[in-house]
């Protein structure tokens, strides 16, 4: 054994060799490279950072973390936006899950109207393969009634071997004779407006309405006409309800007379046509008439008015202005002076 001086003194370190040997340095670097890459792979097929744990169950998850276990109820993982029905067909090859096709870039079922024709262009009941396509071929509205079940789609009805609506005013009766607008029957298979003057008698219920009666089908009044007799009811305006206008009840006839001249029956509403007429109490009957109003000795017109050289007092359009007549207007006079409301 030799030793080495340093520093002057002998040293008990075992000799140092400056060089090894080239065969030797190749065989040990690719020794540690294998087993780099080897510790690499087991590292990445075991899923762990270098934070894992094992549970109780004896499953590794992230170092605080639990791995979920199905029988544990935990939630599913969401589902795939795709694919399924109704949903838009995925990217790959637009495919959709089993027993769906994708149509117009979504998932449908075929075969039903509207969605595509299956395979051997095969199309449900009551449609038909029409380009690709599975169309109606009965039941809606215009087409052909179906020949089984339900003819019609909702709203619809058979009539003359097509489906059309029903239900409304001029409309075929929808099955079971209904009518779906209120005041309408079912009258020979058509949807009518009835019970009104001149209308078809209602086949249930009231045949007719009030004042009125169902002669030979129609709907006929039996009072209230132009000319005839008044119908009975407190209110004015409904004693002669289709006598139209310009007509009222003449109480002094009973009957449905022209309204509104003078010497005729007010109309309703205490109404007269002119501009000198008032409505006042019937002086020689019942009731109410149109009567000249204005003149001396005239009932007042509407607003207490009178004509030029008169003024109404108690009611009644009276001369005024001279000696012992009522002052003008309640204060002035031709003659005289106005005291107390008379002329002295």
């Amino acid at each position: 054994m030799s030793f080495v001086v340093r520093n002057g003194g002998p040293s008990t370190d075992p000799p140092r060799f400056s060089h090894r040997s080239p065969r030797k340095n190749r065989v040990g670097t690719a020794i540690a490279f294998v087993f780099t890459v080897f510790a690499f792979i087991v590292v990445a097929c075991s899923g762990d950072s270098g934070n894992s744990q094992v549970d109780e169950l004896g499953q590794t998850g992230e170092q605080g973390q639990r791995i979920c276990n199905m029988d544990e109820g935990c939630e599913p993982p969401p589902r795939d936006p795709c694919g399924h029905d109704g949903e838009a067909c995925c990217r790959i090859n637009n495919s959709c899950q089993t027993g769906l096709l994708c149509f117009q870039g979504t998932c449908t079922q075929c075969g039903v109207a509207g969605g595509p024709c299956c395979a051997g262009n095969s199309c449900e009941a009551n449609t038909a393969c029409q380009n690709g396509v599975c169309n109606r071929t009965c039941g809606a509205q215009g087409l052909p009634c179906c020949a089984s079940g339900s003819q019609c789609d909702g709203g619809l009805a058979c009539s003359g071997g097509s489906c059309q609506l029903c239900g409304r005013s001029g409309q075929v009766c929808c099955p079971g004779s209904s009518c779906t607008q209120g005041g309408t029957q079912c009258i020979g298979g058509t949807c009518s407006v009835c019970g009104g003057n001149g209308q078809a008698c209602c086949p249930t219920g009231n045949a007719c309405g009030l004042n009125m009666a169902c002669q030979s089908g129609t709907c006929r009044p039996i009072c209230g006409t132009a000319f005839g007799t008044c119908c009975s009811s407190p209110i004015e305006s409904q004693k002669c309800p289709f006598a139209g206008f310009g007509y009222a009840c003449d109480a002094t006839f009973n009957q449905c007379r022209p309204c509104g001249n003078t010497g005729q029956p007010c109309c309703a509403g205490s109404q007269c046509s002119f501009t000198f007429n008032v409505c006042k109490p019937n002086q020689f009957g019942p009731g109410s008439t149109c009567q000249h109003c204005g003149s001396n000795g005239d009932p007042c017109c509407s607003g207490n008015s009178c004509s030029s050289g008169t003024t109404c007092s108690s009611g009644t359009c009276r001369t005024c202005g001279s000696r012992g007549q009522p002052c003008c207007n309640g204060t002035s006079c031709i003659t005289g002076t106005c005291q107390s409301g008379t002329c002295q």
